[in-house]
């Protein structure tokens, strides 16, 4: 867990939770104070991509956490200034989309594909429609769902993407049931899972 918002500022605290015997602890700090980022990751890092800086713009800096040496390095930057987007990935590869370019801008719906293993980040499939508030994302081996959100028009969404990793295939998913729809939420799943 890393970054994010505290009280009348922005935090750089990191704390590691370590699922053999549920303890947490405090880790090297954040390389920055930023707010409103993505994360994703496989069993060797973890990436924190993009968000708002506490002092500054929106970035496009990827910092990247080694979770046997507890140390952080830095990873290839995005392609673009991206927050309050999401993230969801395989062993292989993380997918970065929806959010802001600027802070209270319009919504993007492009993606950006990181490959773990070489560092490379290109663009992926657009999704099918714009959305921030930092929509849920959560996925399995081979598709990442994407859902929830602000569209374009500032309207509360349950609307879903599926994005398909080894072909960068978008397709509209299964609209969720909240009632109203919400934002800022989470998502978790398990093989065979979903949301």
């Amino acid at each position: 867990f890393g970054g994010g918002a505290i009280p009348g500022n922005t935090t750089n605290r990191v704390e590691t939770y370590v699922y053999a015997g549920d303890t947490c602890t405090g880790s090297a700090v954040f390389f920055d104070l930023i707010q409103n980022l993505m994360a994703v990751g496989n069993a060797i890092k973890g990436l924190f991509c993009g968000g708002l800086r506490a002092f500054g713009p929106v970035t496009d800096v990827v910092a990247t956490y080694v979770y046997a040496s507890s140390t952080w390095v830095a990873g290839t930057s995005l392609l673009a200034d991206r927050e309050s987007g999401s993230a969801c990935g395989n062993s292989t590869v993380g997918i970065i989309g929806f959010g802001m370019i600027v802070h209270n801008a319009d919504p993007i719906k492009t993606t950006e594909k990181y490959t773990y293993a070489s560092d490379v980040v290109a663009s992926g499939t657009d999704l099918t429609a714009a959305k921030e508030g930092l929509p849920a994302a959560a996925g399995i081996s081979t598709v990442g769902v994407i859902g929830c959100g602000f569209s374009a028009a500032d309207v509360r969404v349950n609307t879903t993407d599926k994005y398909t990793y080894a072909t960068d295939a978008v397709a509209a998913g299964t609209e969720l049931t909240f009632s109203p729809p919400v934002t800022q939420n989470a998502a978790v799943s398990s093989v065979p899972g979903g949301f």
